[in-house]
């Protein structure tokens, strides 16, 4: 389905090219609280930073982050209460963390240290965390985003369906 472009904002039209992802907008998605099951009419809008942002519902999107990284690659998900896409992806932070915060965990389960490690900075610097005292573990720097992220969901609540 063609989302008319007089719809969407003049500054996400010029800033955010859109595309028809097989499979992305169909079937539902697990987030890390509920299920939520995007409009399978919609196109998402795909940026730069590897970010999906799916209409799920009058003022609702699914932001959807891809992150790889050492050969491995995880989707984290942030259902969100948003006037338009725009305002929705400004939560794409969140949706990323959560996608480093199970990359890194993998990694962990996967004997790869220095990719949870990775991981995890990328993740903590993403909501805007310090990540200048380096020399804590992996399994540290885990725990310490998995509290950023749930810092953030709490400190945003209104803005999240989940």
């Amino acid at each position: 389905m063609h989302i008319p472009l007089r719809i969407l904002a003049p500054a996400l039209v010029l800033a955010v090219p859109l595309v028809v992802a097989a499979g992305c907008a169909s079937g539902p998605r697990r987030t890390a609280d509920a299920t939520v099951a995007p409009d399978p009419r919609a196109e998402p809008a795909v940026d730069a930073f590897d970010l999906q942002v799916v209409p799920s519902g009058p003022g609702r999107f699914i932001v959807t982050a891809v992150r790889r990284l050492g050969g491995r690659a995880a989707t984290g998900d942030a259902a969100v209460r948003a006037s338009s896409p725009k305002r929705a992806r400004e939560h794409g932070r969140l949706a990323s963390a959560r996608a480093w915060l199970l990359l890194g965990r993998e990694a962990v389960r996967g004997g790869t240290a220095d990719v949870a490690r990775k991981a995890a900075l990328n993740g903590l610097e993403d909501l805007g965390a310090d990540t200048t005292a380096t020399d804590e573990s992996e399994t540290t720097l885990l725990d310490r985003l998995e509290k950023q992220v749930k810092a953030y969901r709490k400190s945003h609540f209104a803005d999240f369906a989940e």
